[in-house]
């Protein structure tokens, strides 16, 4: 009984530590986007899932943030900021992409902020 336990209680934890590993390595990517559209954001949320496995989890047209995330295995960040960015390329200029470390929580704390003023 103590070994069906201890092999139970092992499978978990291996199971719990993939989980994790996956859910860290797919935190989204945001960015900013000057003088950004609701027309440009209507169309990135309508055609970017047709792209694959990348998808827009957050946008906010006033504070001009976007958030990717990835259903698709599992990919660094850096790999998914490159998917975003190409992405984004169809719509936005490169100019106006500005590549930085925005969180979700950023973002969103950004579009209260700027919805406020």
């Amino acid at each position: 009984m103590s070994a069906t336990l201890t092999r139970g209680l092992a499978l978990i934890g291996l199971i719990s530590i993939g989980a994790l590993a996956r859910l860290s390595a797919q935190a989204p990517v945001g960015l900013h986007i000057a003088s950004f559209t609701t027309t440009e954001r209507d169309s990135l949320m309508r055609e970017v899932p047709k792209t694959g496995t990348l998808k827009v989890v957050f946008a906010c047209v006033p504070a001009g943030v976007i958030v990717f995330g990835s259903d698709g295995p599992s990919a660094s960040r850096e790999a998914l900021r490159v998917q975003a960015v190409q992405a984004l390329g169809t719509w936005v200029a490169e100019d106006r992409i500005t590549d930085g470390t925005i969180t979700l929580h950023g973002a969103e704390q950004a579009c209260e902020t700027a919805r406020d003023q």
